[in-house]
């Protein structure tokens, strides 16, 4: 990437960067408007989307760049920042935890968190179980918890 294409992308993050402030701003007023709560919920939603655009943007930057930090690297410590923990018990399952991180549905939903995750489990598989072979049959258990503070109001995805 040419250093002029750098610093258009810089000024067009920065821009979306400046949106968001005013958008994060303005979510508070969103509480007083009737039915309480809707358009909260779809305002904030529209904020975290903007949010993890701008990640993905500034992740692309990082890897435009000459910076000394391989991608694999960078994700590792994105999954670090989101504090991503993988844990197995004594009987042998592994717990993801992924706070506050439920990704919709849709596919533009998990691209803010698919990278930093599969380097997260890629370090926990290659450090725990070096010669890893491929599942021929598992089971996927998904728990949601939420956080009891927030109520019934903040635990209401996919709307």
């Amino acid at each position: 990437m040419t250093k002029q294409e750098l610093q258009h992308n810089v000024t067009e993050i920065s821009k979306k960067l400046c949106r968001l402030e005013k958008d994060v701003v303005d979510l508070p007023t969103q509480l007083n408007v009737e039915p309480i709560g809707f358009n909260y919920s779809e305002q904030s939603q529209k904020v975290a989307l903007s949010s993890e655009y701008i990640t993905r943007r500034l992740r692309n930057l990082v890897y435009a760049t000459a910076y000394p930090i391989t991608h694999q690297e960078y994700l590792q410590n994105a999954a670090n920042a989101l504090y991503i923990s993988i844990l197995q018990d004594n009987d042998g399952i592994v717990e993801i935890i992924l706070p506050c991180l439920v990704p919709k549905r849709n596919k533009r939903g998990i691209r803010f968190i698919y990278g930093p995750l599969f380097e997260a489990l890629d370090a926990f598989v290659t450090s725990k179980f070096p010669h890893f072979t491929r599942f021929e049959k598992c089971a996927i258990c998904v728990t949601h918890m939420h956080n009891k503070t927030l109520g019934t109001w903040g635990r209401i995805r996919d709307l």
